[in-house]
């Protein structure tokens, strides 16, 4: 099966999600083509600024390039007639790419499939069926959305993150990475109001991020590192050196102190980042969802805090406790086994062929 798979635009979480997919397609057997938006993206910007004599954020020039890289995927599309065309996110796709691509399957003899992962579940949806409806499968990666998006799309399917072994595995000791507790990510609010609300004298509390400077009160400025971290290469090291890894499951829609919220209950599914500490052999320390409760067993592979008390006394708890600590991590280790993106890739292409 030939497989095209189009990256998502921004190069952030949702690009390690395209690459990862990229390679494991490739590894289940499929003959794997990838269109990197964020080049051509990045090409046309940059000319177009040039020769416009805009700014590179200019709205008129952020179009332009949408567009022209838009024009780009469907040549590829043409020219090497895919079975299966995988777009990661598609929300930085201009709405017309859609029509282009119905349009030109149309013609063909042996058409294409159009298969839509939705990285942005529950956050995102309302944008989100504005695409779902224009593809052919849809995969999203919250469980509780898929009502609301097989609503425009019957064929909507459910899909766990993952964490890539290749990337995501226990490393040998780094004094360096070796944080009491770590957390990295967005500081959306509430996470910064969840931590300044803990006592963190004496713990080597680490956090990474964009975002967090901005919405503390200067209560966690000396443990925000304003340095941005390779997520292949250094988060990695500290997920599997640090005593705790913090996850902290978001309800803001996007960045900032007027951004909507979610509901608690509107979410069940896991971040990418538990699958990964626990990849990484890391000890996860995370507040709850459903998920947590079917896929593992807490407090014997991870562990959950209910509110801002329960954090300070479990993290206190386990950094005077290491072999109990130890003992939870490499039982999550285990636990996480057949989560990998090799079997998220498996599932796709089958729930593809069995639709036909």
């Amino acid at each position: 099966m030939k497989i095209l798979v189009v990256a998502p635009g921004p190069t952030h979480s949702t690009f390690d999600t395209f690459s990862y997919y990229t390679l494991w397609f490739r590894q289940n057997g499929n003959t794997v083509l990838s269109f990197d938006y964020h080049h051509h993206f990045a090409y046309h910007i940059y000319a177009t600024s040039r020769v416009e004599d805009k700014a590179d954020d200019d709205p008129y020039v952020q179009r332009k390039a949408m567009m022209q890289s838009a024009e780009v995927l469907i040549s590829r599309v043409a020219r090497t007639r895919p079975d299966i065309i995988f777009i990661v996110s598609g929300l930085a796709l201009p709405l017309a790419v859609w029509d282009w691509l119905d349009e030109f399957k149309s013609s063909l003899r042996v058409p294409y499939k159009v298969v839509l992962l939705l990285t942005e579940s529950p956050y995102l949806d309302n944008d989100q069926r504005l695409l779902a409806g224009k593809a052919d499968i849809v995969f999203t990666t919250e469980r509780k959305s898929v009502e609301k998006i097989s609503a425009v799309n019957g064929n909507t399917y459910y899909i766990r993150h993952a964490f890539f072994p290749g990337v995501h595995r226990t490393t040998p000791y780094s004094e360096k990475h070796n944080a009491d507790v770590f957390m990295v990510g967005t500081g959306f609010p509430e996470r910064v109001d969840l931590l300044r609300s803990v006592g963190w004298d004496g713990v080597d509390l680490r956090i990474y991020g964009d975002y967090w400077a901005e919405y503390d009160d200067g209560t966690l400025s000396e443990f925000i590192y304003p340095t941005r971290l390779d997520n292949k290469l250094e988060v990695p090291l500290f997920y599997s050196n640090s005593k705790i890894n913090l996850n902290i499951f978001r309800t803001a829609t996007w960045p900032g102190a007027s951004a909507s919220h979610i509901d608690r209950d509107a979410a069940a599914s896991l971040s990418p980042r538990c699958y990964e500490v626990m990849g990484c052999g890391g000890f996860l320390l995370t507040d709850p969802r459903d998920e947590l409760f079917e896929l593992f067993d807490v407090g014997k592979s991870m562990d959950v805090y209910d509110n801002n008390e329960e954090l300070g006394s479990k993290v206190r708890y386990y950094l005077a406790n290491d072999d109990r600590r130890e003992a939870i991590s490499r039982a999550g280790w285990y636990a996480v086994r057949q989560h990998t993106y090799a079997d998220r890739a498996r599932e796709i292409v089958d729930v593809v062929k069995n639709i036909g």
